[in-house]
């Protein structure tokens, strides 16, 4: 499972590069996910619909835009 985790982590209020599980380092620019969420390097998030939340401690975001909290997978509230 966690070789397939790549995307963005929020730790430690700084924004994280994940690279197969592992952490690649301070995120360097703003990012598009695959379904048009964009992730700002100072952790807000801004989905297609144009709602905009910040991302917790703890949270990562994948690259295909899903949401995972602590490990597990969370719904995004529409």
């Amino acid at each position: 499972m966690a070789a397939d985790m790549d995307g963005v982590m929020m730790k430690d209020g700084k924004m994280m590069m994940m690279k197969d599980g592992k952490m690649m380092g301070p995120m360097d620019h703003d990012m598009t996910m695959s379904n048009g969420t964009k992730m700002m390097m100072n952790g807000k998030m801004m989905m297609k619909d144009g709602k905009e939340t910040m991302m917790k401690d703890g949270q990562m975001m994948m690259m295909d835009g899903k949401m995972m909290d602590g490990g597990e997978a969370m719904e995004m509230k529409k």
